[in-house]
C-alpha cells in the first residue's frame, strides 16, 4: 500500500482537513482552519435539531470538544466533516428532550415547513404526505433517526456515517434499513414519483446562519485554549441574579445501581448515601401542587464563551396531549405549542408524562429494575455511555421535571445505592448560595455532575456541570408542580 504523502491536498490545491489537523498537532492556531470550515454547516445540522439558540451553544462545545481530541483524530479521513457531526451528535445526546419537541412540532406543522423553493405541484403532492412522515419519523429509535437524518437532511453517505458515529458500514446499513421499511409503512398516500428518503428531504427545516459574531466568540475561546492549558477543576458559573436566587426550589440528578443496596448501619453508611437519604425525606414531604397541567421554569447557565443564560418555562398536560413552551434566551422569546401528540409518542421512561410517571413503582427495587430495563435497551453497544451511567442521566431529567413526590423520593433512594458517589464538603451553586453535595461521572469522556443540597433542609438547590475541557454548564429549576392551566405557575 503506498503511503499517504504528510501533508496531502485537494484537487484545488488546498491543505485536506486530515493535513491541517496533522499540523495543528505541533501549530495549536492551524485548527482555525477547521473552524472557518465547517462551523456554519455544524451550526445548521444543530439549528435543524434543537433550533438556532441552543444551536448557538453547541457548535461552539463541538468546536471546543474536536480541538481537546484532534490527536485523535484519522488522518486517513481527508474531510473532518462526519467527525465534527459524530462529535455534535454526542452533544445532541444531553438534549434529547428539546430534540423531541422539535420532532413534536414537525409532525403537527410538516406542511408549512416544505421548502418554499419547491414548484407549487410538487408542494402539493408533498403536503398530502408530510404528517405522517413527521409522526413516522419522530417514532423512530433515536440510533435509526440519527442515521435517517443524516442521510436525508445532511446527504452523508453510508461510509461518512459510519465514521461519523463510529460504527461499522454494516450497522448503517441494516439500521437504515429499518427505518426506512418503518416510514415507509406510514406513507400509504406518498407520491408515486418519490421515495421516502426524497420526501424526508423535502421536510428539512429551513435555519439561518449563524450570527457571525456568535462564531467568533466561539473561535477566540477555541484559539484561546489553543495558547494555555485547560484548568481542571470545579468551576462554578457566576451568580444568575436575586429573583433567580429567591426563586430556585429542589432540583436534582440521582445516578445508576449496583445489583446489591450496600450495607446502611450506621457505622458503614457514607456521606453520600445519608445526604441522598435526607433528600429523599424532603422531597417526599414536598407538596405537588393541584391541576392538569405540568409546570417546569428552568435557568441553564452556560460559562464557556462567555455567560449566556437560557430561561425556559414548560406546561404540559398531565396525559401529554398538549404542551406549551417559552424560552427567553438572553433576551431572545419563543413561544412554541406542540399540540396533541399522543398518537406519537406512546408514555414511557423516554417520553414520559406526569400520569405515566404516577404509575412507576415507588419501591427502590422495583423502580430500580424499570429504569436499568430501559437503560441498557437505549445503550445498546454504545462506547460513550455505560449503563449506570445513562440511567444516572435519565434519572436526572425525571426528577428536573415536575412529578409526583413519593416518585422523586424512591428515585434519591435508588441514587443511594451506587457506587462512585462522592460527597463535596463546600459547594456554590448558580446562584452563589453555598451548599453541600454529591458528584458523580456522566459519561466516558469524564463529564462530570454535582448534585448541590441546602445544608439544613436537604432540598436540592440545583446542579453544575464541568466537561472535561474544563467548560462549566448549570440548570437551576425555578419551580415545578401541577397548575390548573397553561400560563399560570404554582
Amino acid at each position: 500500500m503506498t503511503a499517504l504523502p504528510a501533508r496531502p491536498v485537494s484537487i484545488t490545491g488546498e491543505l485536506t482537513d486530515a493535513a491541517v489537523v496533522e499540523q495543528s498537532w505541533t501549530d495549536a492556531d492551524a485548527f482555525a482552519v477547521i473552524f472557518d470550515r465547517h462551523a456554519v454547516t455544524v451550526h445548521r445540522f444543530l439549528s435543524r435539531r434543537v433550533g438556532a439558540q441552543l444551536a448557538d451553544d453547541l457548535t461552539g462545545q463541538t468546536m471546543l470538544v474536536a480541538f481537546d481530541q484532534r490527536r485523535r483524530f484519522d488522518l486517513s479521513q481527508h474531510n473532518a466533516l462526519p467527525w465534527l457531526y459524530g462529535i455534535a451528535a454526542n452533544l445532541l445526546r444531553r438534549h434529547t428532550r428539546t430534540e423531541e419537541r422539535r420532532h413534536r412540532a414537525l409532525a403537527k406543522s410538516a406542511a408549512d415547513t416544505i421548502l418554499e423553493s419547491h414548484a407549487e405541484s410538487v408542494t402539493d403532492r408533498v403536503t398530502a404526505a408530510a404528517q405522517p412522515l413527521g409522526k413516522a419519523l419522530a417514532k423512530l429509535p433515536a440510533a435509526e433517526r440519527e442515521i435517517v437524518l443524516l442521510v436525508a437532511w445532511e446527504s452523508l453517505s453510508y461510509e461518512e456515517i459510519a465514521v461519523a458515529l463510529d460504527i461499522p458500514i454494516g450497522t448503517v446499513c441494516s439500521r437504515l434499513h429499518r427505518a426506512r421499511t418503518k416510514l415507509r409503512r406510514a406513507l400509504e398516500r406518498r407520491p408515486a414519483d418519490m421515495d421516502d428518503l426524497e420526501l424526508l428531504a423535502r421536510l428539512r427545516p429551513q435555519v439561518d446562519d449563524p450570527d457571525p459574531a456568535v462564531l467568533a466568540k466561539h473561535r477566540r475561546t477555541m484559539l484561546n485554549g489553543a495558547s494555555k492549558p485547560v484548568r481542571r477543576r470545579w468551576s462554578m458559573p457566576l451568580a444568575i441574579g436575586a429573583a433567580a436566587a429567591a426563586g430556585i426550589v429542589a432540583v436534582g440528578l440521582v445516578v445508576g445501581l449496583p445489583n446489591e443496596v450496600p450495607d446502611a448501619s450506621p457505622s458503614s453508611t457514607p456521606p453520600a448515601v445519608t445526604l441522598l437519604a435526607n433528600a429523599a425525606d424532603a422531597a417526599a414531604k414536598t407538596p405537588a401542587g393541584q391541576g392538569n397541567w405540568a409546570y417546569t421554569s428552568t435557568v441553564t447557565v452556560f460559562n464557556d464563551a462567555g455567560l449566556r443564560t437560557n430561561r425556559t418555562q414548560t406546561w404540559e398536560k398531565v396525559d401529554g396531549t398538549d404542551a406549551l413552551i417559552r424560552t427567553n434566551r438572553d433576551g431572545k422569546f419563543d413561544e412554541t405549542r406542540t399540540g396533541d401528540n399522543s398518537d406519537i409518542f406512546t408514555p414511557s421512561l423516554r417520553h414520559p408524562t406526569y400520569r405515566f410517571l404516577a404509575t412507576l413503582p415507588t419501591d427502590p427495587t422495583a423502580l430500580r429494575d424499570a429504569i436499568y430495563a430501559h437503560a441498557r435497551q437505549e445503550v445498546g453497544n454504545s462506547k460513550q455511555y455505560t449503563v449506570d451511567q445513562w440511567a444516572f442521566q435519565m434519572i436526572g431529567n425525571l426528577v428536573q421535571s415536575a412529578a409526583p413526590p413519593a416518585l422523586k423520593a424512591a428515585l434519591y433512594r435508588v441514587a443511594a445505592t451506587v457506587p462512585g458517589v462522592e460527597s463535596v464538603d463546600n459547594v456554590t451553586d448558580a446562584a452563589g448560595r453555598q451548599g453541600i453535595g454529591v458528584a458523580h461521572t456522566v459519561n466516558n469522556a469524564g463529564d462530570r455532575t454535582i448534585l448541590i443540597f441546602d445544608r439544613t433542609t436537604y432540598q436540592v438547590m440545583g446542579r453544575a456541570g464541568q466537561v472535561s475541557d474544563g467548560r462549566t454548564d448549570s440548570v437551576a429549576v425555578l419551580a415545578t408542580g401541577l397548575v390548573a392551566e397553561a400560563g399560570q405557575t404554582p
